[in-house]
């Protein structure tokens, strides 16, 4: 059902009122903020004893969903992967971007002994586009939100066109207005987003040294925001994948990705993080030593896999 536009959906009475808060009440305990039930009134959960819209989107049943997809062309007519996230609003922002970090694999260019490392978007852009699809979505459709990664760039579409009264060139001025207040409002309690508006200067800002730009585009009832690639490349041939760099294979960017944030991995780590078997975890490890991709390090049980420049 679409509300009309005097509607709130943040204020309006939930359609469901079963509803249980034990993933965002994990999510509180761990920034140490309390959860009972004071503060759901006082955050506009609950309101004369009645869960909102506000408080539907942050349960554990929210019907809402994000969806990603990986495309092998820049057409987006042939997908290679793609996945939905559900449950809570912040569940669904840490898987989504967990699964697009693995679609930016950190890969190095040398400027004679020194190496420089790069990425095809820039990290906190994606975070930042990812916030901005939730926390700006209009709830009143039920229409997914969609990122579609490929080869050129990295789309997110979410329902809900600008507000009445607001142009483009006012969102590019920096002008600052939030469909869902509330919404905000939690996720600056919980360090996850800046004041209204921040976002997408911080994108611009994240691209002002690229020829390439970010672009907005607007329809009545949805909004898309496009991060360009910011490495040179090419559409895949047949039998290459993506994402991330054009002829990096997904199971690679995942490997890359880990080691971003820890010094080594090893056989039986690589394993379950990519959900293959022992044989396949090892043969992509192998190649990627191979190419000198990955630095080998001891034997047999022993064995481990590094960045080149890390000696650790």
């Amino acid at each position: 059902m679409r509300m009309t536009a005097t509607d709130a959906f943040e204020e309006r009475i939930s359609p469901r009122q079963d509803l249980s808060f034990w993933r965002t009440e994990s999510v509180f305990s761990a920034h140490s903020l309390p959860f009972g039930r004071e503060q759901m009134e006082e955050l506009g959960l609950l309101r004369d004893g009645a869960f909102t819209g506000l408080g539907l989107l942050l349960s554990d049943q929210c019907p809402f969903t994000i969806r990603a997809a990986v495309f092998r062309y820049s057409d987006l007519m042939e997908f290679q992967d793609r996945r939905e996230f559900s449950g809570p609003l912040f569940e669904q922002i840490e898987k989504c971007h967990a699964f697009l970090r693995l679609c930016n694999p950190l890969s190095a260019t040398f400027e004679g002994l020194y190496r420089k490392d790069c990425q095809p978007y820039p990290d906190s852009a994606i975070r930042e586009a990812l916030l901005n699809s939730v926390i700006h979505r209009d709830y009143a459709y039920q229409a997914a939100a969609q990122v579609s990664v490929c080869a050129d760039r990295m789309e997110f579409l979410n329902a809900g066109g600008l507000l009445p009264g607001i142009a483009k060139d006012d969102i590019l001025l920096g002008l600052a207005i939030c469909r869902n207040p509330g919404l905000l409002d939690i996720f600056s309690r919980l360090r996850l987003a800046g004041g209204c508006g921040t976002g997408l200067q911080k994108i611009r800002n994240d691209y002002r040294e690229s020829d390439a730009k970010p672009q907005i585009l607007t329809a009545p009832n949805s909004f898309k925001l496009i991060l360009p690639h910011l490495l040179p490349g090419k559409e895949p041939e047949d039998g290459e994948t993506l994402p991330g760099k054009e002829r990096t294979p997904q199971k690679e960017a995942g490997i890359l990705g880990y080691l971003r944030e820890h010094s080594s991995i090893t056989r039986k780590v690589a394993e379950a993080l990519l959900g293959v078997s022992s044989a396949t975890a090892v043969r992509v490890l192998r190649k990627m030593a191979e190419r000198k991709v990955l630095l080998r390090l001891g034997d047999g049980r022993n064995t481990r896999y590094i960045l080149p420049d890390d000696k650790r």
